[in-house]
């Protein structure tokens, strides 16, 4: 049995708050990885990196991932082997992989869409939200966090303000403006020559 200290009152709040903060950093650490391994397929038909990775993940996130390799990659996987293999015919969508982490690939199949993919503002305004929360953070980072959630507050206003603006003159239309005059035809007339010289 490993012998480990065990750890109480703040320290094991904080250690909790720094677990899922790993877990976060593991989540996207995995997806850049596994994104990468199915731009290697696409470019070189090798499924090397890939099966490398499905060696080195969790035994909890290997399921998604393989799932998501399958149905963003031109992989397919063999259940008994336990290994990907190249799949030639198969067209892949790689944007598809960058939206949605492996972690969260059968979440968001199972409800129809890729919903666990935020958007970048929804992102930001969780890091920050967390960080003010945080009270581990240090002095730097938190007054950090408390800018850009000011940054963000602002901003979304801002486009609140441009969306109500664009919707007004989208209903207004616009008042016909009258012809312009066109302008007078230039002719050029024979200059008369004096014939009859003195």
């Amino acid at each position: 049995m490993t012998k480990f200290t065990i750890i109480t009152g703040k320290a094991l709040a904080s250690a909790i708050k720094g677990r899922a903060a790993q877990v976060e950093t593991f989540k996207e650490r995995e997806h850049q990885l596994a994104t990468s391994c199915l731009h290697h397929v696409e470019q070189h038909s090798d499924v090397v990196h890939l099966n490398g990775l499905l060696s080195v993940t969790p035994a909890n996130y290997r399921r998604g991932l393989v799932l998501w390799a399958v149905a963003y990659g031109k992989v397919t996987y063999d259940a008994k082997e336990r290994v990907f293999a190249f799949a030639k015919g198969k067209k892949s969508d790689l944007p598809g992989a960058e939206s949605v982490a492996p972690a969260d690939y059968e979440k968001a199949a199972k409800t129809g869409g890729d919903k666990t993919a935020k958007t970048l503002m929804e992102r930001l305004e969780n890091a920050a939200a967390k960080t003010i929360k945080d009270e581990a953070a240090t002095p730097e980072d938190l007054a950090l966090a408390k800018a850009l959630a000011a940054f963000l507050q602002h901003h979304k206003r801002a486009v609140v303000v441009d969306m109500v603006k664009a919707k007004a003159t989208a209903k207004t239309p616009a008042k016909a403006k009258a012809p312009a005059k066109p302008a007078p035809v230039a002719t050029q007339e024979a200059p008369q020559l004096d014939l009859v010289a003195a």
